[in-house]
């Protein structure tokens, strides 16, 4: 079933937690040729022109007040979270999460992808204090007392 359709289906201030990865529009027409095997850069339809606003304002809608949204996303996706957020939820924080194992470089003329990119946002300004975040558990578990990017 298409996400869009299901979550029509679920009551207004119904959700505590959205964790998505939604597509990052990274699909190419043309195939990539590397060292004479022929590489698809065609991940599917989906994955061409992708809009998130119909599906971010769903989203919206079945958070609770205090609900909290996390959202995978690439490079050239930052700014569109983040406009949204910031203009109509309550943006939080950009969260690198830093691979220790990224796929490799097919062509030698960019830095490897060793990271994803979260954008988190709170439905609505001011209701973080009813949000759980559990700070003591992540500071101990990094050992640190405040970090951006954590290591998968």
């Amino acid at each position: 079933m298409d996400c869009l359709k299901y979550l029509k289906q679920i009551p207004d201030n119904f959700v505590d937690l959205v964790v998505t990865d939604p597509p990052y529009n990274v699909s190419q027409k043309q195939n990539l040729k590397f060292n004479g095997r022929i590489i698809k850069k065609n991940f599917g339809d989906w994955d061409f022109g992708f809009d998130p606003t119909p599906i971010l304002a769903e989203l919206r809608r079945v958070l609770k007040p205090a609900g909290q949204i996390y959202v995978f996303c690439g490079t050239q996706q930052i700014p569109i979270y983040m406009q949204e957020f910031i203009d109509k939820w309550f943006f939080r924080n950009l969260l690198v999460w830093y691979k220790t194992n990224p796929p490799p470089r097919m062509s030698k003329t960019n830095f490897l992808f060793a990271n994803e990119y979260i954008v988190y946002a709170i439905k609505e300004k001011g209701k973080p204090s009813l949000s759980t975040f559990n700070f003591s558990s992540q500071s101990t578990m990094h050992n640190t007392s405040e970090r951006n990017d954590y290591e998968i």
